[in-house]
């Protein structure tokens, strides 16, 4: 008889709960040799204290349920995060300065990031030049303006007087005049109205030009301002402050594959860093797709932190993203994007991006022998189990876990067992 291996559907036992209905994934499980240092170290067992074979000082069979542990890697990450961009300053490209410290604690209104302003500010000066002689041009063209107009204007004072005067002598009777003198005097009377006229359009037309003059400088002078205003706001615009207080974390950047630092280039609208919400703390972690069917929302897990290994914390599968994708821009294994909800957060210690440790109990089966590895031959065919007085017996062993095997006959709970060569593997 082969080896009974974790995780397969053992002869004259029923089906091993627990596929998912989510996803089709197969179960990590893990070497024995690792989860049983694991379990030594952690003080706890797949199954209960008082169920568990391998546990005090001797190998004793126990009943109880069979658990499976899944394990996954993992980071925290925040769902509520407020990003800090890159701004559209007409500067490129566009380059960190200076940003704070990841992990740095900041206050509302705090300068944490700075880009490159030397492209703004070295036209500063310029701009404030040209802001100032547009503005002469205005003053020049609005006095060039007036000037020319009062000349036309007194130019059409004198056409009318002379229009007037003109129209007087044209006014005179003809039977007092001589015919020639008459007819004169009439002549100058058109010829002064025509002058008049002439005047008055020659005013319009100044006027209007004018007008047009100052519109032309004035929109000179506006499109300067402009310019100097746009170049201020975009040096302001280049120190990002810290909306909130809080934690600043750098932001990835997506050509170096790291976080953001001092030299780096951005672009326009591209996230540089992040305010996060420590509220909002959950873990994701990925199932890699060669894995099959024992990770489902509603399971439990226990998650163990990087930083800080002696301590455990317990949370609850949110969801699985139906679709496999990439763990990485650089890596070909594929992986589901698992959402662990922890029960408690610690911000003090939890920050987003620190590595997480899940383990996600797998049932495998219920109300079932439990036999102690170690006490399991497994070299012989079929495996035995060693019995405390030197004999041996052969159970029917189903579904193993790091710790124990459930078993079917030839043994029952309390029975006292003994370490067997090769056991435990």
């Amino acid at each position: 008889m082969a080896e009974p291996s974790p995780g397969k559907r053992s002869p004259g036992f029923g089906r091993i709960p627990g596929g998912g209905s989510v996803m089709k994934i197969r179960s990590l499980v893990l070497p024995s040799s690792l989860l049983l240092a694991a379990a030594g170290l952690l003080a706890c067992g797949e199954a209960s204290a008082d169920s568990d074979p391998g546990a005090g000082a001797g190998l004793v069979v126990g009943r109880g349920d069979l658990e499976q542990r899944v394990l996954l890697t993992g980071e925290l990450v925040a769902e509520d995060s407020i990003g800090l961009i890159t701004p559209n300053a007409d500067v490129w490209p566009v380059q960190v300065r200076w940003l704070a410290e990841d992990g740095a604690e900041v206050a509302a209104g705090e300068v944490v990031v700075e880009f490159d302003n030397s492209q703004l500010a070295a036209n500063l000066e310029e701009l404030r030049a040209a802001v100032i002689q547009e503005r002469n041009k205005l003053i020049g063209a609005r006095a060039k303006v007036a000037s020319e107009v009062a000349e036309a204007s007194y130019a059409v004072e004198q056409a009318r007087a002379a229009y007037q005067k003109a129209k007087l002598k044209a006014d005179v009777p003809r039977e007092i005049l001589e015919r020639i003198e008459y007819e004169q005097r009439q002549l100058e009377k058109a010829r002064a109205e025509h002058e008049l006229k002439n005047a008055e359009l020659r005013l319009e037309t100044r006027r209007r030009a004018g007008e047009a003059e100052i519109e032309i400088e004035r929109i000179a002078l506006d499109k300067a301002r402009r310019a100097l205003r746009r170049a201020e706001e975009g040096i302001e615009l280049l120190s990002l402050r810290a909306p909130r207080d809080g934690i600043l974390l750098r932001a990835q950047n997506p050509r170096e594959g790291r976080p953001f630092q001092a030299g780096d280039t951005s672009y326009p609208g591209g996230v540089v860093a992040r305010l996060p919400d420590l509220r909002s703390l959950i873990v994701q972690a990925l199932l890699f797709d060669v894995d099959d069917g024992r990770v489902a929302p509603g399971q439990q897990a226990r998650l163990t932190l990087d930083a800080y290994p002696q301590e455990t914390f317990h949370g609850t599968v949110r969801s699985i993203e139906p679709m496999a994708n990439a763990a990485s821009r650089t890596s070909r294994r594929r992986g589901f994007r698992v959402v662990i909800v922890p029960e408690t957060l610690d911000p003090a210690r939890m920050r987003p991006g620190m590595s997480v440790k899940v383990e996600v109990a797998v049932p495998v089966a219920q109300d079932v022998l439990l036999v102690p590895r170690a006490s399991i031959d497994w070299r012989a065919r079929p495996p035995r189990v060693r019995l405390a007085g030197g004999g041996w017996a052969t159970p029917e062993l189903g579904a193993c876990n790091a710790t124990a095997c459930a078993a079917r006959g030839g043994l029952e709970a309390g029975t006292r067992l003994a370490p067997a060569a090769g056991g435990g593997r």
